[in-house]
């Protein structure tokens, strides 16, 4: 009763179906990123009342992963994802986003290392660490940032090297 979706709790039987499904599935992902049962109780009336209500555990995780588990687990099974693909696919968002994310962060830490160094072959990383990030996740603001002032600064310490096509290659 822990996952259970409010519908299967009251037992409303004509409301059971793929949206209780993917709640139940957002019930598991919402454990797995707060370690956390969904529905609290300490009895199996108490649990069953807290699913028929909604009513979650507390959690102070922040995580756009738990909001993907939360939409999932909408009182209303119409305001739900429609059906498991679109959980799935929210998740590979999610998913993508943090590795675009993540490849982006790297990126600005090649940069400053290659400004640093002056080192060509750091810049070229940084160049491709933000493409890549884009690729990922067209929309990721930190990748289109790094990527920016990496072209400048790869540009700039190609010129300071006379390396002039290297330099206008980046602009």
């Amino acid at each position: 009763p822990a996952f259970m979706a409010p519908e299967m709790a009251r037992a409303e039987v004509d409301k059971i179906g793929v949206g209780s499904d993917v709640y139940l599935l957002g019930g598991i992902l919402f454990q797995i990123v707060t370690g956390l049962f969904p529905h609290p109780g300490e009895t199996v009336t108490t649990c069953l009342t807290n699913a028929a209500n909604n009513t979650f555990q507390k959690s102070d995780v922040k995580s756009e992963l738990l909001e993907v588990a939360m939409t999932a687990m909408a009182y209303d099974p119409e305001s739900r994802y429609p059906d498991v693909p679109a959980f799935q696919k929210a998740i590979r968002q999610y998913l993508e986003r943090r590795e675009s994310m993540r490849l982006a962060t790297q990126a600005a830490k090649n940069l400053k290392t290659a400004r640093l160094k002056g080192d060509y072959t750091l810049f070229s990383r940084t160049v491709f660490g933000c493409e890549e990030a884009s690729r990922i996740w067209s929309k990721n603001p930190k990748a289109k940032r790094v990527l920016g002032k990496a072209r400048l600064a790869y540009a700039a310490c190609a010129l300071a090297k006379n390396d002039l096509d290297l330099a206008l290659s980046q602009v």
